[in-house]
């Protein structure tokens, strides 16, 4: 099933600037793409996860910088963008985010 992620690139480490993204594989080896030691913050399963990343995108757009492309942004609180970007897929998913849950379950380092 596609998903979309919420990474901060090894490059990006000890800066408040992180990415956006989504894949449409079945696997995770989009995120398991990036250089080892690269955070992966938040990784959910949608089923449109391309409009999914579209709303994320456009909502990032309003309230942080866009530093690179058209997703990578700057933020200033790293947990209210987690929180953002967990409520706008809760919303597509029509779950209530319970981020202590999701953050230990889809954490890792690639």
């Amino acid at each position: 099933m596609p998903y979309v992620y919420l990474v901060q690139p090894v490059e990006l480490l000890d800066t408040n600037r992180f990415k956006v993204g989504m894949s449409s594989l079945n696997n995770l080896s989009r995120v398991r793409s990036y250089k080892k030691g690269t955070r992966c913050l938040f990784i959910c399963e949608c089923e449109h996860a391309l409009e999914v990343e579209r709303t994320i995108i456009k909502e990032f757009n309003q309230n942080y910088k866009l530093i690179g492309g058209r997703e990578y942004f700057e933020v200033k609180d790293e947990a209210e963008m987690v929180n953002r970007f967990m409520n706008i897929v809760a919303n597509y998913k029509k779950q209530m985010p319970i981020a202590d849950v999701w953050m230990k379950r889809f954490a890792f380092k690639a």
